[in-house]
């Protein structure tokens, strides 16, 4: 399933960016890039997912 839209991917490159914010190293605004990203959105900062 590696590479599938919406996949196990997604949800590690998430898991791995909530890590870091947990951590400190990066910051609330870089996390939600990051997520969206991961997701494959771009409204950075929106609300189309909440």
């Amino acid at each position: 399933m590696a590479g599938s839209s919406g996949g196990g991917g997604s949800v590690d490159q998430i898991a791995s960016a909530k890590k870091l914010l947990d951590e400190g190293a990066i910051t609330q605004t870089e996390f939600e890039q990051l997520k969206a990203r991961a997701l494959g959105t771009t409204n950075v900062g929106g609300a189309a997912g909440a």
